[in-house]
């Protein structure tokens, strides 16, 4: 401890003081006994993220679990699917034009049209159900045919009777969640995308061409009455194989 103290220190004792410039005195390794207010802050803060991202989490746990359990929470999510994806998706294929009426508005077309809808349904749930004739008919969508019957075009339809389903075996509605999410997006979809190529095939010239080729030969071989009824069946052959492949789907 000999020699002048560092300038600037306090004098011989004080830890400034301990050997000299010249010849310092090694004092071994300092341990601090304290933590910096920063240091301090620094963890507090770790804590209270961890500690509220836990928080976050079993809250989130909590809802989750509260929503499986309760079957009006499932319903309201299924409709909510069922109306923010499926209509959607349904109108940006037609717009506003999916929901126009056409074609005569008789007594008699009306029927037509809506029988000629029963009567496709019918066929298609017949081929796909083991040959029951008894469930084919009670299968068949009222609603579908009504709107059908009406005129109303088949993006419009779609959107409508798969979330709206009456029938003679059972009601079921998109609203009361008795047809889920899935069933309606994929339903409505395969009726609506299925309704337009239905539809360009039956506006299309070889397939006119067609059916009147057919209409002409039958009825000169076996006569009008029997001409009709192949071609009308020829007609509806899209439009019923839209409904076999859609009655397969889940």
């Amino acid at each position: 401890m000999e020699g002048d103290p560092i300038p600037g220190s306090s004098g011989t004792g004080n830890p400034q003081a301990i050997g000299t410039a010249t010849s310092p005195i090694d004092v071994g390794e300092v341990m601090l006994t304290g933590v910096s207010k920063a240091k301090q802050i620094d963890n507090s803060l770790s804590y209270m993220g961890i500690h509220s991202l836990s928080s976050y989490q079993a809250s989130k746990n909590r809802l989750n679990e509260a929503i499986n359990n309760c079957r009006e929470c499932k319903e309201l999510e299924s409709v909510e699917k069922g109306l923010f994806i499926g209509i959607p998706l349904l109108l940006a294929t037609g717009g506003a034009g999916g929901f126009v009426f056409s074609g005569e508005m008789t007594v008699g077309a009306i029927s037509t049209r809506a029988l000629t809808d029963a009567g496709v349904q019918f066929t298609a749930n017949f081929s796909t159900n083991g040959g029951d004739i008894s469930n084919a008919i009670k299968r068949v969508n009222l609603t579908q045919t009504t709107l059908a019957g009406l005129g109303l075009n088949y993006i419009g339809n779609a959107v409508i009777s798969t979330g709206v389903n009456v029938s003679i075996s059972s009601q079921r509605f998109v609203l009361n969640g008795t047809v889920s999410t899935q069933e309606y997006v994929t339903q409505a979809g395969m009726s609506a995308f299925g309704g337009a190529a239905v539809s360009k095939i039956n506006s299309s010239q070889l397939f006119k061409s067609t059916v009147i080729g057919t209409y002409m030969q039958t009825t000169t071989s076996l006569g009008q009455t029997a001409g009709a009824t192949v071609a009308n069946t020829l007609m509806n052959v899209p439009d019923y194989t839209r409904a076999t492949i859609q009655n397969n789907m889940p």
